[in-house]
């Protein structure tokens, strides 16, 4: 039998390395034939019920900084400015605020969540970021 102290040091071997990796990586294939390492990450999230509001707080204010970005380039979707409540920082310069919690604001941005216990995300339609 697994003991818990093993499941604890994987799992903090599983984060440690996820947090080390960037859109590329994420794209690149994994070990699985067909499988990017981003499908893989999912099908773990997914089935660990790993939820918005576990995700590290540095992986939450960085894709924060990058999806509002992304946004903030395309012409089908709203000017966001977002005010991450629990960390106090901003991103983007838009006209349309929305507050809450880091990690809320990500999975709403992300499409993993619905606008729940956000402010000002009420009829704003958000694109699908890729």
């Amino acid at each position: 039998m697994i003991s818990l102290a093993e499941i604890t040091a994987a799992t903090q071997a599983l984060l440690a390395t996820a947090a080390r990796l960037d859109d590329a990586d994420v794209r690149g294939p994994s070990l699985l034939p067909d499988w990017t390492r981003g499908h893989v990450l999912t099908h773990v999230d997914l089935d660990a019920s790993f939820a918005p509001g576990d995700w590290p707080a540095d992986f939450t204010s960085r894709m924060l900084a990058g999806v509002t970005a992304s946004f903030a380039r395309r012409d089908d979707g709203p000017a966001l400015r977002l005010h991450a409540t629990d960390t106090g920082e901003y991103h983007g310069t838009g006209d349309h605020l929305v507050t809450g919690p880091a990690p809320s604001l990500l999975a709403w941005l992300l499409g993993r969540s619905p606008a729940t216990g956000l402010s000002g995300a009420t009829h704003l339609a958000i694109p699908f970021l890729y």
